[in-house]
């Protein structure tokens, strides 16, 4: 059973949780009537891993009880039904000793006449008794007591005598499957699943392994140690071989049509290059600036009615907490914020430069320390003020958008809201370089950590290992990335 689970049980049983304080992540568990004062491990429990430990505990407790009192009832029963058994037994035996002295006329049941040949003369079938019973074998003796005052499960079978007096007599059955072993016998127990001595030490016994919770050393150790060889393999020849580096010829010969000629950048793309805002506008062109300022100012008409109602509600608010206030109309504050200019096709372009510059000067306090006219910390003054205005920068930050809503495609494209810049990248990258006869398809990851990413994965392996997950087409020689 999961955490999520598991805790709604417990919180129906009373069970309480406290926020972690400090630099701690994780939350406290508490049980009904106790605090944080009482005994850690017993009282209240930190984190989802002790608690569930404690939840292991418990039920494999429980189930331990639940073996030892069906060891103590079975216990009873035999302790309480055995002496009767022995009885029963002693006076079957006194019944055996004691018919060879009667008359050979009396005989010890009633039976039917001889069977037919080809049949045991010694069973014979007696009629079917009114009340259906089961096709088992019973024997009767006529001096013995009936052993049927036992329990089912403690009933011992009785040893036929080979003398013509004591008689087994099978119970006719009208069921023809009933010939042959019995359906509901139970087999052999199957046998138990083997551990390794050296896992069941590492891992404090089997009860660890039964209840699933064990150690993350142990499982990180056997990845790597303790691996028997491989019963089968395939010795290719080549394969056992020293690596040799193959010469460009080869390939040609094994594919006769595979491209031979020159690979590498254009001569644009390196003129280009000579500067880095030179090779950067190489890859984004004017006019992907032009589409990102429509769809941005697409985007801000679009929200305008939305934002014009929630202005007012928050005056509206306002003027109840300070009577002097005086609320603006909703069409008022809807023409205050389309006096506000479109955004150009620069502004997009210095939006990102001043994106690069924040990861350089970072500042964890307010965004709004760039734009100070004093000095605040290490934040240089009057930087960005020099590029874009604050309320400038706060209004593309709010509306700055690739492409629009109302497209066909956002519904149905997870990736329509990047689409506009991927797809010119993805025609620069390719027409930027000259892709030799061997490439390289390798996969890599755009680091992201948004909520809001639609495309997030995560993958362990990755330096960055939050983002979005991207194929790319790569020179195997340059690792130029060409689509």
């Amino acid at each position: 059973m999961g955490f999520r689970a598991s805790w709604q049980k417990l919180r129906k049983e009373g069970w309480s949780s406290s926020r972690p304080t400090g630099l701690s992540s994780d939350f406290a568990y508490i049980k009904p009537g106790k605090t944080k004062k009482d005994t850690r491990g017993v009282d209240y429990f930190v984190g989802e891993q002790e608690l569930m430990r404690y939840l292991d505990r418990i039920n494999l407790s429980g189930k331990c009880s639940l073996v030892c009192l069906q060891r103590f009832v079975l216990s009873n029963l035999l302790c309480e039904w055995l002496p009767a058994v022995e009885r029963q037994r002693s006076a079957h035996a006194q019944a055996k000793s004691a018919l060879p002295s009667a008359p050979s006329t009396a005989p010890a049941a009633p039976t039917q006449p001889a069977a037919s040949a080809g049949q045991d003369p010694l069973a014979h079938q007696v009629p079917a008794p009114a009340a259906p019973t089961q096709s088992t074998v019973q024997a009767s003796v006529a001096p013995a007591q009936p052993a049927d005052q036992a329990p089912p499960a403690l009933r011992i079978p009785h040893r036929p005598s080979k003398t013509p007096h004591h008689v087994i007599v099978p119970l006719a059955s009208r069921n023809p499957v009933d010939e042959g072993p019995d359906l509901d016998e139970e087999g052999p127990p199957p046998p138990e699943p083997l551990f390794d001595g050296a896992l069941l030490t590492a891992v404090s016994g089997v009860g660890s392994i039964a209840s699933g919770v064990i150690d993350a050393k142990v499982l990180k150790a056997m990845s790597t140690d303790g691996w028997s060889a491989p019963v089968t393999h395939e010795p290719y020849d080549y394969l056992q071989q020293p690596y040799v580096t193959r010469d460009d010829g080869d390939l040609q010969r094994e594919y006769p049509g595979l491209y031979s000629g020159a690979y590498g950048p254009t001569s644009r793309a390196l003129n280009a290059a000579v500067t880095a805002s030179g090779a950067f506008f190489y890859f984004v062109q004017p006019r992907l600036w032009e589409d990102i300022a429509e769809a941005s100012n697409h985007y801000f008409q679009e929200k305008l009615d939305e934002r014009a109602q929630g202005k007012y509600e928050k005056q509206v608010a306002r003027e109840r907490m300070r009577p002097g206030y005086k609320k603006k109309t909703v069409e008022v504050i809807r023409n205050e914020l389309q006096t506000l200019p479109d955004i150009t096709a620069r502004e997009p372009c210095v939006f990102v430069g001043l994106l690069i510059a924040l990861a350089i000067a970072l500042n964890k306090e307010k965004l709004e320390n760039h734009w100070k006219t004093t000095d605040e910390g290490g934040i240089p003054r009057g930087c960005f003020g020099k590029f874009m205005t604050r309320d400038c920068f706060m209004h593309l930050s709010r509306n700055l958008h690739f492409s629009s809503n109302d497209a066909p495609e956002a519904s149905t494209d997870r990736a329509g809201k990047l689409r506009p810049i991927i797809d010119p990248l993805q025609a620069r990258f390719k027409s930027g370089y000259v892709a030799p006869s061997v490439m390289a398809f390798d996969e890599a990851m755009l680091p992201s950590r948004s909520s809001f990413n639609r495309m997030r994965v995560y993958m362990k392996d990755k330096s960055h290992k939050w983002g979005t997950k991207l194929f790319m087409l790569c020179c195997s020689m340059s690792t130029y990335c060409i689509r």
